[in-house]
């Protein structure tokens, strides 16, 4: 019994002394991050326009320059009406200064889905995701995140406030017509 709680206490100290060096070799793998801040957008069916996906690259080193060399997205199977491209801001970023020094950070738009008054909202892909990666120089490796596009249904219905408004109007009406009908007859 000794022996075993011997062997169970050399365990835990060699534990407790490898633990701040994986959370080191944790750290260093995570130098950099990726974070879409609006990755799930909702458009209406029968509109158009562009959504724009923004978000934030950060270089989490503290030594060395993090180089950018591209992106790419992949979306599957989407509708032909919507297209998917590169935003201009984070071109011209990646074009211009394509790097990020020690602790600095690019916030902005990354990239841009275009949908059409004839986007489907009962597509069997509907919503329509895709993936955003973020290519380095090779080291560190490349991030990706996930984003989404919801086209919702156009309501066909009138809203309630809309429908009690219209059935105001045609009591009012209703009323009045009503009592001219009654005059007359009196």
């Amino acid at each position: 019994m000794k022996r075993a709680l011997h062997n169970v206490a050399a365990f835990l100290g060699v534990v407790i002394l490898l633990a701040p060096l994986a959370q080191k070799a944790e750290a260093q793998n995570a130098i950099w991050s990726l974070v879409l801040t609006n990755p799930n957008q909702t458009v209406v069916a029968g509109t158009s326009g562009t959504v724009v996906y923004s978000g934030t690259i950060t270089n989490l080193d503290s030594t060395n320059v993090l180089n950018l060399s591209g992106d790419s997205f992949s979306t599957g199977t989407w509708d032909p009406s919507l297209s998917v491209t590169e935003d201009p801001a984070f071109f011209n970023f990646l074009l211009n200064t394509g790097s990020l020094n020690p602790g600095d950070s690019y916030s902005g738009a990354l990239l841009d889905v275009t949908y059409t008054s004839s986007t489907p909202a009962t597509a069997m892909n509907n919503p329509y995701t895709g993936t955003f990666t973020i290519s380095t120089d090779g080291n560190p490796n490349d991030q990706t995140q996930n984003f989404t596009l919801n086209v919702k249904p156009n309501a066909s219905t009138p809203e309630a406030s809309s429908f009690w408004g219209l059935a105001g109007l045609v009591t009012v009406c209703g009323c009045i017509g009503l009592r001219r009908q009654r005059r007359r007859i009196a």
